[in-house]
């Protein structure tokens, strides 16, 4: 359990990456074991706050081929173009 989470809605604290040099408008390449949940909401709250967002498709998976497959489909609505694969990843990281 995190301490003091932050409550739902809009961010309220300075965003955590800024720390990290990674600001606002940067890329972020996002990879995980549940495409339908911790992928999902990683991806909801860094489009709230304003990244452009990169999913490795096949990099993730979900609970069933048909929850990936939806959870990709909700993710690539967000942002056209966010639905990326390994390879795609690796031309990014090396630019």
């Amino acid at each position: 359990m995190r301490a003091n989470p932050e409550p739902p809605g809009p961010p309220t604290r300075p965003d955590r990456l800024n720390g990290l040099g990674i600001m606002p408008g940067d890329t972020l390449i996002i990879c995980g074991a549940a495409s339908n949940v911790c992928v999902h909401y990683t991806r909801a709250v860094a489009n709230q706050r304003d990244y452009h967002i990169r999913v490795v498709e096949d990099g993730c998976a979900g609970g069933s081929i048909e929850e990936h497959e939806a959870a990709m489909r909700q993710i690539n609505y967000l942002q056209h173009g966010a639905r990326i694969n390994c390879e795609e990843a690796l031309k990014i990281i090396n630019e």
